[in-house]
């Protein structure tokens, strides 16, 4: 005999499934022992891994979530929040969505605002979950510093100069956007 046991992932704890074998179509005498199995969970996991633990304003965050045990082409749904954390901080200002896990992995990718404003560093929470509506939460909260972007300024000229001379002074910047 042979059969095939339903993948269902829903965690139910151990269920015992019992084999008996009958001489009568009618199922009214037994022959030989009833045999029991155990039936274990299949449960499924995920891993959240950012590809790094901070950023600096600017850059581009990148996510792999890797899973075991969830069916090909499952819709996951992820979030972006933590304190002082808007759509202004990230390019596009999406901070929810959603992918289908294909081969086991859902990979996200999000490119960081470089807004330029001394804020301090801000927690970027990342989230993941079953459903649309996120009340369902899957593997762990993982969180990332962003580090603030700080415009420089240096000033080169002469120390002195003589009455009619002609001043010459460079001004090197970095982190100042084109055409301030």
């Amino acid at each position: 005999l042979s059969h095939k046991l339903d993948k269902d992932l829903i965690t139910e704890g151990d269920e015992t499934l019992e084999l008996r074998l009958f001489k009568d179509a009618e199922l009214t005498e037994q022959v030989g022992d009833t045999k029991e199995i155990t039936i274990l969970d299949v449960i499924p996991t995920y891993s959240v891994k950012p590809s790094t633990s901070s950023i600096a304003e600017g850059g581009t965050l990148k996510t792999s979530i890797r899973t075991t045990e969830v069916p090909e082409n499952t819709t996951l749904y992820w979030s972006l929040s933590g304190d002082g954390i808007n759509s202004d901080d990230i390019v596009g200002g999406i901070l929810e969505g959603s992918g289908k896990v294909k081969k086991g992995i859902l990979n996200l990718s999000h490119k960081l605002d470089k807004d330029l404003i001394t804020e301090g560093d801000e927690t970027l929470k990342i989230k993941l979950f079953k459903d649309a509506e996120r009340t369902e939460q899957v593997g762990d909260t993982k969180e990332i510093t962003i580090l603030d972007v700080i415009p420089t300024y240096a000033i080169n000229t002469q120390s002195s100069i003589a009455e009619g001379g002609t001043l010459k002074t460079f001004i090197k910047t970095t982190e100042v956007p084109s055409n301030t």
